[in-house]
């Protein structure tokens, strides 16, 4: 990851960022998000997350870039639920998920509720959702 970040940032910024085959410094931290995420290093997943949401964000508090706001949101909803922080997992989770916009699959839904139900079988309830 060091070295991918190393070697984009010899790249000049690209003119037109917003293109979706243009890899952008500002979309390096999601790459390196989601990697880790995979990995199971929570720790590091949930610092490029936090870094995802500041990027994402503009200075008058508008998100800039929901859908990778709402991403980072439930890596740190993954990274919780892995730690057992159940309330912040589910809070993280419903958050990310109000958003307008949707990717299918439906962000890291699944990644959420897996981890949630596996580490706190039956308390879903509590928090009003199903385990179906």
């Amino acid at each position: 990851m060091d070295a991918g970040r190393a070697r984009l940032d010899r790249l000049p910024r690209p003119d037109h960022p917003e293109h979706h085959f243009i890899i952008d410094p500002d979309k390096w931290d999601f790459y390196e998000m989601d990697a880790y995420r995979l990995l199971g290093d929570d720790e590091r997943a949930a610092t490029h997350a936090r870094s995802v949401i500041r990027i994402s964000t503009g200075p008058d508090g508008t998100e800039i870039s929901p859908m990778r706001a709402a991403e980072a949101r439930l890596t740190l909803g993954v990274a919780a639920a892995r730690t057992g922080e159940i309330d912040e997992a589910i809070g993280m989770g419903t958050t990310a998920l109000e958003v307008d916009r949707k990717s299918l699959p439906s962000l890291l839904l699944d990644d959420v509720s897996v981890g949630v139900i596996a580490r706190f079988p039956g308390k879903m309830h509590r928090h009003g959702r199903s385990e179906a």
